[in-house]
């Protein structure tokens, strides 16, 4: 059983379909079962605020890219202050599914919104909190399209291939500008494969 946590806030980075909400569930049973305490949580939603919000994110197709944007900062601003920060400073491990580099990665690099911009926006969201790591699950945006079910896609969920194309060179650049934080994760392996290359770089 591991003794020690190599990391405390931990976040999980990919495009729709990438299998990362499964590799989250996987790492929470796992600590589970090792007896470490931990919070699982997830952008946005996971505050009486940041679900209704996660609703509306959802439905509204007629949304604009700044509304999108600003409403993911909100989220974002209530989950940090009342979710993440106080489970920090309880020294509970946190596992992260998605997180600022979603919205550097979507809202920037996938709708063209200026990513200093965004950044700015981040920063304020989050008083500039960072993980000690973040998996990012990378998989071709057509492999990843084959696994999310047609019928049941939100309307981000139902963006062009291009659209995903973009969000993974975004997140593929901010992985390699972090080498040190961010581990690039191979997501058409099968998720036992993956879930073991996590588990070894977290203990």
């Amino acid at each position: 059983m591991p003794t020690e946590k190599k990391s405390k806030f931990i976040v999980f980075e990919g495009i729709d379909g990438s299998g990362k909400s499964t590799q989250v569930k996987l790492l929470a049973s796992k600590l589970l079962k090792n007896n470490i305490s931990h919070v699982l949580k997830k952008e946005p939603g996971d505050t009486i605020i940041g679900d209704k919000i996660r609703k509306l994110l959802s439905e509204d197709s007629d949304m604009s890219s700044l509304t999108e944007l600003f409403l993911f900062s909100a989220a974002r601003k209530e989950l940090v202050d009342k979710e993440i920060i106080p489970a920090l400073e309880n020294e509970t491990l946190v596992i992260l599914d998605r997180y600022i580099y979603s919205t550097i990665a979507y809202q920037g690099y996938g709708r063209n919104i200026d990513l200093e911009y965004i950044h700015h926006l981040n920063k304020m969201a989050t008083s500039d909190l960072k993980p000690d790591i973040v998996f990012l699950l990378d998989i071709h945006p057509e492999i990843s399209s084959s696994r999310i079910d047609s019928k049941k896609l939100d309307r981000i969920e139902s963006e062009s291939i291009e659209f995903y194309s973009r969000v993974r060179n975004g997140y593929l650049e901010i992985a390699e500008a972090n080498p040190n934080t961010w581990m690039i994760v191979d997501a058409s392996k099968q998720p036992e494969q993956i879930h073991t290359q996590i588990w070894d770089r977290i203990y």
